[in-house]
């Protein structure tokens, strides 16, 4: 029987409580019951210790008692934990836990370690990272040296280790099962590189995450996905960084156990207005800008770290060191002239991101994309003698750069000053406001050179293995046939079944709900149940998926038969 995905993520919430002690828990601790019993997770439940995973000790309290309730994961042998210190490491953690009893393994990656940030950015532009290769080799390490090929094997992990997990499920055909929580999707080049490995292993995977997580929605993701609803976010003292947190799928009860809280409509419109923005901005850039626009969005996420709740008016000072930064002098601006042209040609989805950026506090960033485009399109008139002047943005950085001497620059910056002041609240000094006006300026060529398409979508792999979403045709002169009504009993056939697997789970979850008696094996019984349901579930959603796919396909091509006046179900 495999793991539940409750089980598991409870699993990957311990994780985060090995610290100090990373090295002696494969040794000093041989089970997960030897591990959940000792003074460390004393500590957690008493608030006496940190895991820096904006986890409450009632949370610890929950977490602890659930897995102490749980004789399958308490009886879970402590194979081994491991530190990734190979180059470029960075220090993420791994475990690998065994059941004897029923032949089944679970290797198990930690979320994003210290120096794992920057590489969760660089895996935007490249086929594969050194974390993710790093991790590839240790699990086919362990499985040699535990002879893990004897088990059911489950690869699982949170964030940067629900990435790694997908990786190596992907990459090594000994994995069964992969159960990724938040973790964030791959790159362009990965999607097409290893688009055969994917059709064939994709279908393994689980994604499991939370509504307003902002990790998930990175890069192009692989597999099923099931969103939740966050749960107590804020309780920490971690505001909106707490949506990332494994503990914010937790739905606790009063009976101590939890649930994981589905959203009838999957992932928010705004998540999914960011993702897709992401996506086309980075599918804009060449190849080198790509990396750099990569590096400044991690530069972004590590702002977002920083913040306190105090921390309103300082934007600009972080906006000032993007302005003085050589590194960013070509992206910055590029991402500011994408969005005003992104904004121009798709306002609702702008104003989804706008709408994300004040959910999680950063709305005062948006103001530098709103001063550049007021910037460009300021203007004002002066008498000189006896003449009017009109000056535009070209006219005002003429006289900045010294190019006409018709008026002072003093007068023009002090204008411009002013109006920055007034209408944002932002005090610029003389030295700032040149480098602003530059940047700007640059941001007036770009818009020039942008062209919006709208390409933001997830890449997708389908089992031919082809690119959904790519360019591709039947070819001149191929023919394809359609049977309209052997589509049609297909489609209704689909849905019977969906119907008759829909029967079948509610008669596993009317069963699970009579277990009523007091075994020692209990717990592992209702498990066993709500994973059998869980699977019909998601089985009756692909089946009426598939139907409906037919569907729209038999309508798209009876209306092209029609437009065409072509008979007996032949379209060239």
């Amino acid at each position: 029987m495999a793991f539940s995905k409750e089980q598991l993520l409870l699993l990957n919430s311990l994780i985060y409580a090995v610290n100090n002690d990373h090295l002696e828990t494969g040794n000093k601790y041989k089970t997960v019951s030897d591990w959940i019993n000792s003074a460390g997770f004393a500590n957690l439940t008493e608030g006496g210790d940190d895991s820096g995973s904006f986890m409450t000790s009632q949370d610890w309290k929950n977490i602890v008692q659930s897995v102490k309730n749980d004789p399958k994961l308490m009886n879970l042998q402590i194979r081994e934990t491991h530190v990734d210190t190979a180059e470029n490491g960075g220090g993420g953690l791994s475990m690998v836990f065994t059941d004897d009893s029923s032949k089944e393994a679970v290797v198990l990656f930690r979320g994003t370690a210290g120096g794992e940030w920057k590489d969760n950015f660089t895996g935007g532009n490249v086929t594969d990272t050194d974390q993710q290769k790093n991790a590839l080799q240790w699990y086919q390490d362990v499985c040699e040296k535990y002879d893990l090929d004897r088990y059911e094997m489950t690869v699982t992990g949170h964030s940067k280790g629900g990435n790694k997990s997908k990786y190596i499920t992907i990459m090594d055909d000994t994995v069964d099962h992969c159960v990724s929580f938040d973790g964030q999707g791959f790159s362009d080049k990965f999607m097409e590189n290893y688009k055969d490995r994917i059709a064939r292993r994709q279908e393994l995977i689980e994604n499991h995450n939370a509504d307003y997580d902002y990790v998930n929605l990175l890069l192009n993701d692989i597999g099923e996905t099931t969103f939740y609803k966050g749960q107590e976010i804020g309780n920490g003292g971690g505001g909106f960084l707490e949506n990332h947190c494994p503990n914010s799928l937790m739905k606790w009860k009063e009976d101590g156990s939890f649930s994981m809280e589905e959203c009838p409509d999957g992932q928010p419109s705004e998540m999914r207005a960011v993702d897709a923005f992401f996506n086309n901005c980075l599918r804009s850039l060449p190849d080198d800008k790509r990396s750099d626009m990569l590096d400044m969005a991690y530069n972004f996420l590590m702002i977002g770290f920083s913040l306190s709740d105090n921390s309103s008016g300082e934007s600009w000072e972080d906006f000032r060191k993007l302005l003085h930064d050589p590194k960013t002098a070509d992206v910055l601006p590029y991402l500011i002239a994408y969005f005003i042209q992104y904004e121009r040609s798709n306002p609702e989805t702008a104003d989804e991101i706008r709408k994300f950026l004040k959910h999680i506090g950063l709305e005062e960033y948006i103001q530098y994309v709103d001063i550049a485009d007021e910037v460009l399109n300021f203007s004002f008139d002066m008498n000189i003698w006896i003449t009017q002047i009109h000056l535009d943005f070209d006219d005002i950085m003429d006289v900045i750069n010294g190019a006409t001497g018709v008026i002072s620059a003093d007068v023009i910056l002090e204008r411009l000053s002013k109006l920055i002041k007034d209408k944002w609240g932002i005090e610029v000094s003389r030295e700032d406001l040149k480098l602003l006006l530059e940047m700007i300026r640059k941001v007036d060529s770009d818009m020039d050179e942008i062209h919006i398409e709208k390409n933001g979508a997830d890449i997708r792999v389908g089992g031919d293995p082809a690119v959904a979403g790519g360019s591709s045709g039947t070819g001149a002169g191929h023919q394809f046939r359609v049977q309209p009504e052997q589509v049609r009993t297909v489609s209704d056939d689909m849905r019977s079944i969906a119907a008759e697997i829909n029967a079948c789970a509610r008669s596993v979850a009317c069963g699970r709900e009579k277990i009523n008696f007091q075994i020692a094996n209990v717990f592992e019984i209702k498990s066993s149940f709500t994973t059998v349901e869980h699977r019909l579930t998601n089985l009756e959603k692909k089946m009426n998926t598939m139907s409906g796919a037919l569907e729209q396909i038999l309508t798209l091509y009876e209306k092209t038969e029609t437009e065409l006046g072509v008979y007996n179900g032949i379209c060239q």
